[in-house]
Parts: structure tokens; sequence; C-alpha cells
């Protein structure tokens, strides 16, 4: 049986930890609702400091709360991940979002969120409107 260096023993932990973004953003797609299991008890999720509704949430509840205000403009919300790379606990998403809102105006918008996961759990979520921005928050290179 061959030996796993660090190296591989990070890159397998990244690829489980790519899943849970995917399986949180599928979720979404599906209920409409973040699936709570996917989350640490102490989340932290920031959204576009560019955006209009610029705030961090904290814990579950804060993510309660995030997904109501979301809901109050956004009748419908569907992520398609179009790339997503990771390596230990951080992974970014670059994520197409289709949007419609409570009164039927559509909006297509791509952002890319930089991810911290720590034993299986999202614990902490960074918005941001591109990719570099994304890459460079997780500590991550092009």
């Amino acid at each position: 049986m061959k030996e796993r260096s660090s190296r591989d023993t990070a890159w397998a932990m990244s690829e489980e930890n790519v899943e849970v973004v995917r399986r949180a953003i599928r979720h979404v797609n599906e209920t409409g609702e973040p699936d709570l299991s996917l989350y640490d008890s102490e989340l932290v999720w920031t959204t576009r400091p560019d955006g209009p509704a610029h705030n961090t949430y904290r814990g579950l509840e804060g993510l309660r709360q995030g997904t109501r205000s979301l809901r109050g403009v956004w009748a419908e919300v569907k992520g398609e991940v179009i790339e997503i790379v990771g390596e230990g606990n951080e992974v970014v998403a670059v994520i197409r979002w289709e949007l419609r809102s409570q009164q039927g105006v559509e909006l297509e918008v791509t952002e890319a969120w930089a991810t911290w996961i720590e034993d299986g759990k999202i614990v902490r979520i960074e918005q941001h409107g591109d990719r570099r921005e994304a890459l460079e928050a997780a500590g991550l290179s092009e």
C-alpha cells in the first residue's frame, strides 16, 4: 500500500470539503433553505462588501436571519457551481446565481465564495464579487 504524504492528505481532505460546499448549494437549490447540519454553530457569514446589503451574520441563528432577509427580496434563488477549487480547509466556489425577485424581476449574477471548513462543517463564508478576491481571501493562489 502506498504511503500518503501530507500533501496527499491535504488534497484528500480538500475533496471532502469541496463536497460539503457542493451539498450546501445543492440543498439551497432543492429546498430554498440552508441545510443547518452542514454549518458550524459558530458560523461567520459575511456578504459582499460591494453589495447593497453588506452584513456579517453569526451562528446558525444568523444564518437563518440572513436567509430570511434574502427571501424577503428573492422569491427564487438557484446556484450553479461553475468552478470550485480547494486546498486544506479552504474552498473557493465560483457560483452563477439565477434570481427572481418577489416582483418577478429576473437577475443573473456570478460571485465567488471563500469558504472555510473544519471537521466537515462550514465555519466561515465570505462572499466576493470575483474569483481573484475570493482566492486571495482564502489564501489560495491562481
